[in-house]
């Protein structure tokens, strides 16, 4: 998603909504600086989930949940 499809979401949505604008972010949920490519798709796939996005989840996950964070 375009990062200025974000802004729409957040205006159209009858709801509340967060938006989250993560530098980089592909659609795998993780980080490929520059132009997205099959060749770096491939490669980012052997990795994690961008911690940053996993932290934004599962906070929000809590948050909506009541599930207070581990001590």
């Amino acid at each position: 998603m375009p990062v200025g499809d974000l802004d729409v979401v957040a205006a159209t949505v009858p709801r509340p909504v967060e938006v989250h604008r993560v530098p980089d972010l592909a659609h795998t949920l993780r980080r490929q600086p520059g132009a997205a490519s099959l060749r770096g798709y491939q490669g980012e796939l052997r990795g994690p989930v961008d911690p940053e996005v996993l932290a934004t989840v599962v906070g929000w996950c809590r948050r909506v949940s009541g599930v207070p964070s581990p001590s």
